[in-house]
């Protein structure tokens, strides 16, 4: 997934949303820095670890049921946590695959 299709998720999400869930998105954008610091990210893609995490924040603010009785912030930070987890298995984890395959046939002398 290029920049260009992140950004494209992330207005459409801003697109339906209520001016209530936007302000809880703006109100708890620092969940996402929570989030970063317990996960070990590279720390040159930061800015796409932290696109993930506001997408993630609108799926969240969009989903949220208030009268179910919980707080937005612990609805919120399973879904920041997933969408990073996600995003690093799918493409940090490959890319580290896919460099070792090439390494697969040197022959180490014993």
């Amino acid at each position: 997934m290029g920049k260009g299709a992140q950004h494209r998720g992330v207005s459409a999400k801003a697109e339906e949303m209520t001016d209530e869930q936007r302000e809880m998105v703006t109100e708890n954008y620092n969940l996402i820095y929570h989030v970063l610091k317990t996960f070990p990210y590279d720390k040159e893609k930061y800015e796409d670890y932290e696109q993930i995490g506001a997408l993630a924040l609108c799926k969240a603010a969009i989903n949220f049921d208030p009268s179910k009785g919980n707080k937005f912030s612990t609805f919120a930070i399973p879904y920041i946590r997933l969408s990073i987890i996600t995003y690093y298995r799918t493409y940090e984890i490959s890319s580290i695959r896919l460099s070792s395959k090439k390494y697969k046939d040197i022959i180490i002398p014993k």
